[in-house]
């Protein structure tokens, strides 16, 4: 597997594989159920590794293995707020969130924190490698992130815009990740073929 794949894919797989059997899968607050959840990440890692791989030429294998990964905090997310008795309160809100900048807007407000910032601090305290820390920290203010992994910062981001975990792959939502990857400098024309071909897929 480590041959055909990589190290890196293959780290992903068994972190979120772990991660998923270690956490409960309750994801009602979010609105969603667990099989949506799955097959959402699953889509980020598609176009991630489709549109997102061919544009950077190192580190992406810890690009593609975030890619799997970087919507877990939602599961530690889950677990505080019920703990702080304010899973109701964050359930009304999320209700209205179409967008990833909505999500986070509203992540914000309650545990106090991004959930992408939860998988930083996760990484961190697994002494993961400190590229894929740094990624995942800045994919809220990818501006903020060192040259040598702005564009997997960048890259990721447009791949959240397209692919929130609320609504995916809704018109508004693939309309802001192309504006995104024109800001960016990326392949828009790409992404747009790359996401036609997930969503017949």
């Amino acid at each position: 597997a480590v041959s055909l794949f990589g190290m890196g894919i293959i780290q992903g797989f068994a972190v979120s594989y772990t991660m998923r059997k270690s956490f409960p899968m309750d994801l009602s607050m979010y609105g969603i159920s667990s099989t949506h959840f799955l097959d959402t990440s699953t889509m980020q890692n598609a176009l991630t590794n489709s549109w997102g791989k061919s544009q950077v030429t190192l580190h992406n294998a810890e690009m593609a293995t975030l890619s799997l990964l970087m919507e877990l905090g939602k599961l530690v997310a889950v677990i505080v707020l019920k703990e702080a008795n304010r899973a109701e309160l964050f359930n009304e809100k999320i209700k209205k969130a179409k967008t990833f900048n909505d999500i986070t807007a509203i992540e914000k407000e309650f545990p106090s924190i991004p959930s992408e910032w939860i998988v930083a601090l996760m990484f961190k305290h697994w002494k993961y490698n400190e590229k894929m820390i740094e990624i995942m920290h800045n994919i809220l203010e990818p501006q903020k992130a060192d040259d040598s992994i702005k564009k997997h910062t960048q890259i990721l981001r447009v791949v959240k815009e397209a692919l929130p975990i609320t609504s995916p792959l809704s018109e508004e939502n693939i309309q802001i990740a192309i504006k995104k990857a024109n800001e960016y400098g990326l392949d828009a024309q790409n992404l747009k073929k790359a996401i036609e071909s997930l969503k017949i897929n």
